[in-house]
């Protein structure tokens, strides 16, 4: 599957260079799929609302990108998912001091690099957020159980680019840089 990504950076008035050399790899701490290329998946707005949050002027890159057995997928394959609890459990058993309130996305995924091949297996991550705003529809009339549709922001980190299809990395904001 080929889907377009959308990463936000601050603009520094060097969008030639980032055309040229992008996408850029995102290496702080704070990162939530570990160090990688970040893309905000199908959705220009969100790459807008972390614009607008994170920075006083900024802009928007796209690109194309390939979701196959190369990505680790925490938003749509079940099997992945399991090995995540399996690599925290590890993690709280390993290092008895952890507490499992502390341990983070972050944290899974840089254990797998470290001790599971991670790297060998896969080129990217995909993992989606659940902000508040969300509309949840019952499966059937009193469910407790529900779907959720929209509100669910679907994020990727290329860890390499190999998943990231050659030459489609451009300018899409703002419309001063389209030419």
């Amino acid at each position: 599957m080929i889907v377009t990504g959308y990463q936000t950076l601050e603009d520094k008035n060097n969008v030639d260079y980032f055309e040229q050399n992008g996408p850029h790899k995102c290496t702080s701490g704070s990162s939530w799929l570990g160090f990688g290329y970040y893309f905000w998946d199908t959705e220009m707005e969100w790459a807008h609302n972390w614009g607008r949050s994170k920075y006083r002027e900024y802009v928007i890159f796209q690109a194309k990108l390939r979701i196959d057995e190369s990505t680790f997928d925490l938003y749509g394959n079940v099997e992945h998912q399991r090995l995540a609890l399996e690599w925290r459990s590890e993690i709280l058993k390993k290092y008895l001091k952890t507490d499992a309130s502390t341990l983070t996305v972050f944290n899974i995924i840089e254990y797998a690099k470290k001790w599971a091949k991670f790297d060998e297996t896969y080129y990217s991550i995909r993992a989606a957020d659940y902000p508040p705003k969300q509309t949840k529809i019952p499966f059937i009339q009193g469910g407790r159980e529900f779907a959720i549709l929209g509100g669910i922001r679907v994020q990727h980190c290329l860890i390499n680019k190999k998943n990231l299809i050659s030459h489609s990395f451009r300018i899409s904001y703002p419309e001063k840089y389209l030419v």
